[in-house]
């Protein structure tokens, strides 16, 4: 009786954890999306916006967004650009992206934008040696344009987000290839 109350028990215990590991989720990157660029130009009546999420591998991102003085995003028009770098998982069953951010960079395009975030403390991100095309990491600066970027000690969820290789959904934008 007691070697089959034993069996019993162990027979639940390899049942159950079979049902868990088959009803989990593997959060990680996919072949589909991986090593692929997404784009995105927008604008309204007199800028424009051009972004650019890359998954260079299962963990890795970087998400880059230029600013642009005119409607097409044409480099010419440049004014910043503002790079996020870190990790993402994904979670296919729940459709939910999570982004880790780990560092931000931003890079001035013009002399005019540099003349006049050098001066202005609430803007030039902790630093008074702006120079044109010159990237600077602003991770954790004070004063950065009325805010902070500060690294993520844990993953954000970005409910609504997709990811496949046709098209990639955040913020309930879609980015292509």
């Amino acid at each position: 009786m007691k070697n089959k109350l034993l069996i019993l028990m162990i027979s639940l215990i390899v049942i159950s954890c079979n049902k868990k590991s088959k009803s989990e989720t593997v959060i990680s990157g996919s072949s589909a999306y991986v090593g692929k660029t997404y784009t995105l130009c927008s604008n309204d009546t007199s800028n424009s916006t051009f972004q650019e999420i890359q998954f260079i591998d299962s963990e890795n991102y970087s998400w880059k967004t230029t600013y642009y003085s005119a409607i097409d995003c044409l480099d010419a028009d440049k004014t910043t650009s503002d790079i996020y770098t870190g990790k993402y998982r994904y979670d296919s069953r729940t459709e939910i992206f999570a982004e880790l951010a780990l560092k931000n960079e931003m890079t001035l395009h013009t002399q005019d934008l540099v003349d006049s975030i050098k001066v202005d403390t609430n803007q030039n991100c902790g630093f008074t040696d702006w120079e044109v095309d010159v990237t600077k990491d602003i991770t954790g600066a004070l004063s950065c344009y009325g805010g902070t970027f500060e690294p993520y000690t844990e993953y954000d969820p970005i409910p609504g987000s997709s990811l496949s290789a046709d098209v990639v959904n955040i913020y309930g934008v879609s980015f292509y290839p």
